[in-house]
């Protein structure tokens, strides 16, 4: 199956998208970071897909966003944090009373992934999104991402 989108990109100058490109062996072994990223994105911002072989984790640290997921609904405020199969139909974005949504997320994907996966909506009654403590460390643990992916780190 071929991915389908429909997006809208109203993102501010200052935000960060980085492809990874990582190695064919661990592509078959381990996790891998496929893209990452720290958007201040604007009233317009949205994504519609499906069909991607991608995990999406998405924190919002700003503003507030909407996700639509397997016939659930769910506002993002900041410490949010949601995560889903992209292979599932998805719809997100800015929330349209707001006009902005910062968020930090990352695209990943490998074997144990699904496991993973599986495990976090079995320890959030199935729920795709969940409500964090500021000082949880996942934004820490994304920016470290943005950080180690970022041209000349790599």
């Amino acid at each position: 199956m071929q991915t389908q989108i429909t997006y809208e990109l109203d993102l501010a100058p200052e935000s960060i998208w980085i492809t990874a490109t990582p190695s064919i062996s661990a592509k078959n072994t381990i996790p891998y970071v496929q893209e990452v990223g720290d958007f201040l994105a604007g009233k317009k911002y949205f994504t519609a897909r499906e069909h991607l072989p991608s995990y999406l984790i998405k924190y919002t640290l700003d503003g507030e966003g909407f996700l639509e997921y397997s016939g659930t609904s769910y506002t993002l405020t900041p410490d949010s944090i949601f995560w889903i199969d992209c292979m599932q139909h998805q719809h997100y974005g800015t929330a349209e009373h707001t006009g902005n949504w910062h968020v930090i997320w990352v695209h990943f994907y490998g074997a144990t992934c699904k496991s993973y996966y599986e495990h976090f909506l079995s320890q959030n009654n199935g729920s795709n999104m969940a409500v964090l403590s500021p000082d949880s460390g996942v934004s820490a643990a994304l920016h470290s991402l943005i950080s180690v992916y970022s041209p000349g780190n790599a």
